[in-house]
């Protein structure tokens, strides 16, 4: 096969949109699941680019029955030159701006100041670092650093805290979310939702929930 030309801006927003709704439709997807089995808890409705979300506004699932809705950021990238890691998820933006990880602890701030539980997600095409400390321990059937970093080992504690040091330190919460796992991370492709009850048929618009019934 012939090596294909560089992507241009173009097709890499192109390809980052089209990786963005494949987890949209299969959240869509599951929801339909959900309706035909009957089951509790399931995905009811599905939002793009919601309102009030910060960077966690991305794709968002509602689920019945009080399961936390859960929160995606998605970053579609064209080549494997980072891996997710420390490294990458400490990285201040361009602007010298806060990380990846700190614009996901305000998200989160945000979302949970009423007490509300939420899930929270990071969906890309990236792949796991293997050689740090937490993300190897990922567990790859949820996508969670759980339960292996929760509580962390010796080897992994002096991670745990420099993740739960760099959560706190522009957002100023004394909380940390990720020091001890509580968030996922989904690399290559999206994995789908746990089987749940949908009580009607799903549906999808820009902007917030889709229509419930």
């Amino acid at each position: 096969m012939p090596a294909l030309p560089p992507p241009s801006a173009t097709g890499v927003r192109v390809a980052g949109d089209t990786y963005q709704w494949l987890y949209v439709w299969e959240g869509c997807v599951q929801a339909y699941k959900d309706a035909l089995d009957g089951v509790c808890g399931a995905v009811v409705a599905v939002g793009v680019e919601v309102a009030g979300a910060g960077n966690l506004d991305d794709v968002v699932y509602y689920y019945a029955d009080g399961k936390p809705t859960r929160y995606a950021q998605v970053k579609y990238a064209a080549d494997a030159s980072t891996a997710v890691g420390e490294e990458y998820l400490f990285k201040q933006s361009a602007e010298g701006g806060p990380s990846i990880l700190q614009k996901i602890t305000r998200s989160w701030q945000t979302l949970t100041r009423n007490g509300e539980q939420v899930q929270l997600a990071l969906l890309t095409t990236r792949s796991p670092d293997p050689a740090d400390v937490l993300f190897k321990g990922r567990d790859t059937r949820t996508g969670l650093l759980r339960p292996r970093a929760d509580p962390p080992d010796a080897s992994r504690q002096p991670a745990a805290r420099r993740t739960g040091d760099h959560d706190r330190h522009p957002v100023g919460h004394p909380a940390t979310m990720t020091g001890t796992g509580g968030w996922s991370s989904r690399a290559s492709r999206s994995s789908a939702a746990r089987s749940r009850r949908a009580p009607g048929r799903p549906g999808v618009r820009p902007g917030g929930p889709a229509a419930r019934r």
